[in-house]
C-alpha cells in the first residue's frame, strides 16, 4: 500500500476524520475532493479552489455519523435519509423505493451508500494522486470498486468503476449516481445544458413519483399539471418546481450547470451504455414537511441504469442490468469544474468543457 505523503504542493492526499468518520481528500491546485470513507465513500466536497465554490448541496442536517445516535424509530423506507448529508452518493444494487431484491429486503437506494468502504492509495506524487475505494455488499453478493484520480492542475476528477457478481447465479440489478447541486452555487438563473434527448414526466402518487405517458423533446418539459417549462434556465423558488422527471434517448452522456453570476460551472460525463437515463430530482422551492421542511433549493442530476426507480416496474420495462456468476462490469465517469458565463455545449473525455460565448459562438472554458 502506498502511504499518503505529507505534501503541501502539487497533487496530494489527506487522511483525517470528520464527525468521527474516516475521510480522505484528493487535492490539487484546482480541486479539493472530500470522500467519507466510512459512509458510502460519499463525495461530500467538490471544491473549485480558484473561486472557492463547491457546487454540491449540503443537507440542513450536515454530515451525520450513523453510529452516533439512534433514530427514535426505524423508518419503513430504510436508513438512507437518517444520515444523508447531501453531496454525491453511489446507489446500488437498487435505486429508489425499498424493495425485495432476489429475496433480500433492501431499503431506499440499496446497500452501498450506507456501508463503510475500504480504500487503498495507489499513487501519490505531485503529478497525480489515485485512490481506490472498495466495498462488498452484505445482503447481496456484489463487490464494487471505485477509483478516483486527480492529475496535474486539472479541474477534473476521473472516476473508474468495476462491479463484480461474486454469487453463483445470474442477478439483475439497478445502479446509479446521486450527485445533488445546491446553494450557494445553485440559484435561479443557473443554466442547465444537456446534449438533447426525451423529457419524461412523472406524477406524484402515494408520496412517490411514477412515470406518465407524457414525453417531449429537450428542453421542453410538460409538468403533470399541464404547465410548460424550458428546462435550460433554473426558475425562481416555487412549490410548482418540486417534482421529478427523467431524460432518455440521450445522444451523449453529459450535463453541465453554469452559474452566470459566479462565472463557474459543474459538469459530469458518463457512459450511456451503463447509465442511459438522467433522473432530475427537483427541489427548487419549499418542500413542506419531512425531510427538508422547506429548507432547500437543490437539484439532483443523477445518471441511472434503469427506470422507473422501482424494481418490479423496471423489470417489467426491461431496463435492469444483469451480471452472470463471476461476471464483471466496468464503466467510467468524469466530473469537472469550469469557468464561463454561458451554457455548455460540450463536455469532453479529458475534462474540457466548451461554453457558449453569446454573440461569438463558443470557446473552451477556463480549464486548469
Amino acid at each position: 500500500m502506498v502511504r499518503a505523503r505529507q505534501r503541501h504542493y502539487g497533487c496530494r492526499i489527506t487522511e483525517y476524520t470528520i464527525a468521527g468518520l474516516h475521510a480522505v481528500t484528493l487535492e490539487n491546485a484546482a480541486l479539493r475532493v472530500g470522500v467519507l470513507v466510512d459512509k458510502g465513500a460519499d463525495v461530500y466536497e467538490f471544491l473549485y479552489k480558484p473561486r472557492d465554490v463547491d457546487p454540491l448541496w449540503r443537507s440542513p442536517n450536515g454530515i451525520v455519523n450513523p453510529a452516533r445516535g439512534t433514530p427514535s424509530t426505524a423508518s419503513a423506507g430504510g436508513a438512507f435519509m437518517d444520515s444523508y448529508e447531501g453531496g454525491w452518493q453511489e446507489l446500488f444494487p437498487t435505486i429508489g423505493l425499498p424493495t425485495t431484491f432476489h429475496g433480500a429486503e433492501l431499503g431506499e437506494h440499496g446497500e452501498v451508500a450506507l456501508l463503510p468502504w475500504e480504500y487503498r492509495i495507489e499513487r501519490d506524487d505531485p503529478e497525480e494522486v489515485r485512490v481506490a475505494f472498495a466495498v462488498c455488499t452484505r445482503r447481496t453478493p456484489f463487490a464494487l470498486r471505485r477509483t478516483l484520480t486527480l492529475r496535474g492542475e486539472s479541474a477534473a476528477l476521473w472516476v473508474d468503476e468495476e462491479l463484480t457478481n461474486e454469487g453463483a447465479e445470474a442477478l439483475q440489478f439497478r445502479w446509479g449516481h446521486h450527485p445533488v447541486l445546491g446553494a450557494p452555487f445553485l440559484r435561479p438563473g443557473c443554466l442547465l445544458s444537456v446534449p438533447g434527448g426525451a423529457v419524461n414526466t412523472t406524477r406524484l402518487q402515494d408520496g412517490h413519483f411514477y412515470p406518465t405517458p407524457t414525453r417531449t423533446r429537450w428542453p421542453v418539459y410538460h409538468t403533470d399539471v399541464g404547465l410548460e417549462e424550458d428546462l435550460r434556465r433554473l426558475p425562481e423558488p416555487s412549490p410548482a418546481h418540486v417534482d421529478e422527471l427523467f431524460l432518455s434517448d440521450l445522444p451523449e452522456g453529459w450535463y453541465a450547470v453554469t452559474n452566470p453570476h459566479l462565472g463557474v460551472g459543474f459538469a459530469l460525463r458518463w457512459e450511456t451504455e451503463v447509465f442511459p437515463y438522467l433522473w432530475l430530482w427537483r427541489t427548487l422551492g419549499p418542500a413542506p414537511g419531512y425531510p427538508w421542511y422547506g429548507r432547500t433549493y437543490s437539484l439532483g442530476l443523477e445518471p441511472f441504469s434503469s427506470v422507473p426507480p422501482h424494481l418490479e416496474d423496471a423489470r417489467a420495462a426491461g431496463t435492469l442490468l444483469q451480471l452472470g456468476a463471476g461476471e464483471r462490469l466496468a464503466t467510467s465517469l468524469l466530473a469537472a469544474a469550469f469557468e464561463g458565463t454561458g451554457p455548455a455545449v460540450a463536455v469532453k473525455e479529458d475534462g474540457t468543457v466548451t461554453v457558449a460565448t453569446g454573440d461569438t459562438g463558443t470557446q473552451p472554458a477556463a480549464h486548469l
